[in-house]
């Protein structure tokens, strides 16, 4: 996760700036596409911005400005959550169980 700070009105006044900065520091981090997936971008002002990219689309997707309230903070900390979930990947089942795990003979 991302997370940018703003000026109180700053986010209101120039969205597409906002997004962009966004954009830019997944794009650092990620360093690939397929990577992408795996960030979420947050502007805090006095709103609330999200930035997340759209596999299946291509695209970026921008949601927001939102008024910083009860259900955009609960929409935050499911984001966050949800960033926290493993991925099915062969390399994370052998991380987690070790690679003898999967030689026995329960596997």
């Amino acid at each position: 996760m991302i997370i940018e700070y703003e000026a109180p009105g700053k986010l209101e006044a120039d969205r597409a700036k906002s997004k962009e900065q966004l954009i830019n520091y997944i794009r650092d981090q990620a360093r690939v596409e397929e990577n992408f997936k795996l960030f979420l971008g947050v502007t805090l002002a006095d709103k609330i911005a999200f930035v997340r990219y759209d596999e299946k689309e291509k695209n970026w997707l921008f949601r927001g400005p939102y008024e910083i309230n009860r259900e955009t903070v609960l929409r935050l900390i499911e984001a966050i959550r949800g960033l926290k979930k493993k991925k099915l990947v062969v390399e994370i089942f052998l991380k987690d169980f070790g690679q003898d795990w999967c030689n026995s003979p329960h596997s």
